[in-house]
């Protein structure tokens, strides 16, 4: 299925808007995991709920060894 212009541009503006966000809310795990895991989603028919899931899982992980130390 190809895209127009106009559909390009609109998933663009989400998608810069989307890294601005995870910047700003220092989700950087979330940040650095977000393209690959999207492309493995795809692939895999992943819903939008298990992809969530997961990068919020990922983006703990970092948090929780910190708080056992």
């Amino acid at each position: 299925m190809k895209l127009s212009l106009k559909e390009v541009l609109h998933e663009h503006l989400h998608y810069k808007r989307l890294y601005n966000d995870l910047q700003y809310l220092k989700l950087n795990t979330i940040e650095e995991f977000l393209d690959n895991y999207l492309e493995l989603a795809v692939t895999n028919s992943k819903t939008t709920v298990e992809v969530l899931d997961y990068l919020f899982e990922q983006e703990k992980k970092p948090g929780e060894a910190v708080a056992t130390e």
